[in-house]
């Protein structure tokens, strides 16, 4: 009995390890059906991300709803809404008011006010910010002026220093031009009385052809001799006027290499000193708004910490409908500010949208994206988009 016990465990185990094993192989098979379906996904997907990069496009959405005619209105219905809620969550704390929170709630004050003036604050910055982004742009343009000037110098002195060279080296060939003609007057002087006195002698004595032969040979070598001198002599000039350019060639580039770093120079320091006036007007810009600043938020504290306070001791004293009505006017107008801004939200939205769809079209693409992928190219239509809101 014991060992038909044992024998039974045995084939018993033996079932389980070859159930497991089944098991285990169909799960390799799953898995690798899996990869291999992700990989085909991954290559069409790749395969058509190529096949429309250049129909799609691509738009920085904030900066249109920036620059949307509507922004500034949307804007102002933000800062109506926050003032609303300022004074409805005011209001509110001032209906839970009770004897027993009015030293906590006076505690409160400051945080209050400290709302109330973030807009002071921000209006401020957003004065510093445009007056920088404006003294950058003087800068440049001030920049770029001055290259146009340099620029402009440098090719005038080109010119000034090309006519002076081209002007020196004609007044070199002029002189050398003379000093040829009077060497060539003196071998004229030097060799004519011989030429002449072998041509006489070949027209007018009765000679014989071996004594003509000789003469008109005694001929041709006093006339090739001259000659040759000739040429010699306005070969040494022309190699003299060769050298002579080159030299004056050298001379202007120095010339005008030497004029270009000096405008560079002048240049740069006036771009410097430009710079250095910007940054001081830029500080003390800065400097008296930030004045201006802390004097409307010094007066806004103390007329909104006398406001909060009488009406902290009013609430106090009677604590009654009005408050509730208040409330509920608070309540209706953050309301209807809120509906408002949500129309205003979804025209702007809607003009976008529409200014999209017109260049996109005219650009014939069929997908404009509001996010750009490292993995995908796609043209920046948001410059276009803009001049059309425009």
């Amino acid at each position: 009995m014991r060992r038909k016990f044992w024998w039974k465990l045995g084939s018993l185990l033996i079932i389980v390890l070859f159930l497991l094993q089944l098991v285990g192989c169909n799960n390799n098979l799953a898995t690798n059906d899996s990869k291999q379906n992700k990989n085909v996904s991954n290559k069409d997907s790749h395969q058509s991300s190529k096949a429309v990069a250049n129909k799609i496009g691509i738009v920085d959405l904030e900066k249109l709803k920036a620059v949307h005619p509507e922004a500034k209105r949307l804007e102002e219905l933000n800062k109506q809404i926050r003032d609303n809620q300022v004074n409805l969550d005011e209001q509110q704390g001032v209906l839970n008011l009770t004897a027993q929170n009015r030293e906590e709630h006076l505690q409160s004050i400051n945080e209050q006010i400290n709302k109330r003036l973030q807009d002071i604050k921000s209006k401020y910055q957003t004065k510093i910010d445009e007056h920088v982004k404006d003294t950058k742009e003087k800068l440049n343009s001030y920049k770029e002026s001055l290259k146009q000037q340099t620029k402009q110098k440098f090719k005038e002195k080109k010119a000034e220093i090309r006519q002076e060279m081209e002007n020196q080296i004609n007044e070199k060939k002029e002189e050398h031009s003379k000093k040829i003609q009077n060497y060539q007057q003196k071998l004229n002087k030097k060799y004519n009385r011989k030429i002449l006195n072998l041509r006489l002698k070949l027209q007018m004595l009765n000679l014989s052809a071996k004594e003509r032969k000789k003469y008109q040979n005694r001929l041709a070598e006093v006339e090739t001799e001259r000659k040759e001198k000739l040429n010699s002599k306005k070969k040494e000039f022309q190699k003299k006027l060769q050298e002579y350019a080159s030299k004056q060639q050298k001379q202007a580039e120095e010339r005008l290499h030497s004029y270009q770093q000096k405008l560079t120079k002048k240049m740069q320091q006036k771009i410097n000193a430009k710079k250095e006036e910007a940054n001081k007007e830029l500080q003390n810009y800065v400097k008296e708004q930030n004045q201006f600043l802390q004097q409307e938020i010094k007066t806004k504290r103390k007329n909104l910490t006398t406001k909060l306070r009488d009406t902290i001791v009013e609430a106090e004293k009677n604590l009654d409908d009005n408050i509730t009505e208040r409330n509920r006017e608070l309540t209706d107008n953050l309301k209807k500010l809120k509906a408002d801004r949500k129309k205003l939200k979804k025209k702007i939205r809607e003009d976008i949208k529409e200014k999209i769809s017109e260049v996109a079209q005219t650009k014939e693409l069929q997908v404009v994206l509001t996010t750009s992928s490292k993995n995908l190219s796609a043209i920046n239509i948001t410059e276009d988009v803009v001049t059309k809101l425009k």
